[in-house]
């Protein structure tokens, strides 16, 4: 038999999980209310609607936000670069050198994991157009023959608004220094 929460714990849970949808992580909320970040974890996954069959969506959920806290620790702060003889690399001012290819990567894997949080939640469904082969072809070439078209007509405008002659001197350039 689960206890029941007092209200102030129950409080504590609502604001809990509206810091966590406007974006803060689980260890800066761990941390906010002097909690474990895997109660801050329960915590929001008591939130979402999964039924009870859904639990390996939940863990699945959980996982994945622990990655996104994880490495977004690492993308703040991505450690000091190396030098080939094993010392911390040195900027152009003699300062430590911060791991850019570091801060890169964890950039990059934190953009797969909140899109893979959006597959997960069904955000994103692809929209695939139904264009068979032949009619792509056939549009490509018309686009072709447009912009054809287009060109000729520009140039045959060209032609008639100028009496350039073709390869005729129209102005001397200045001497190149």
């Amino acid at each position: 038999m689960a206890r029941t929460r007092s209200p102030a714990v129950a409080k504590r849970n609502d604001i809990i999980f509206a810091e966590w949808r406007r974006g803060a992580t689980l260890t800066g909320l761990a941390e906010k209310h002097g909690i474990s970040r895997q109660v801050v974890g329960r915590i929001v996954a008591s939130f979402h609607p999964e039924l009870e069959e859904d639990t390996d969506r939940a863990l699945y959920r959980g996982e994945l936000w622990r990655l996104y806290d994880e490495v977004g620790d690492v993308f703040r702060n991505p450690g000091w670069k190396m030098a080939p003889n094993g010392h911390v690399a040195e900027g152009p001012d003699g300062e430590p050198a911060f791991d850019v290819n570091a801060k890169i990567q964890a950039g990059d894997l934190r953009l797969k994991v909140l899109t893979e949080l959006r597959r997960l939640d069904g955000r994103d469904k692809q929209v695939v157009k139904a264009m068979d082969r032949p009619t792509a072809e056939a549009a490509m070439w018309e686009a072709i023959h447009a912009e054809r078209r287009r060109l000729e007509d520009l140039a045959k405008a060209a032609a008639g608004a100028s009496k350039v002659v073709p390869g005729e001197v129209l102005a001397e350039l200045p001497p190149g220094t």
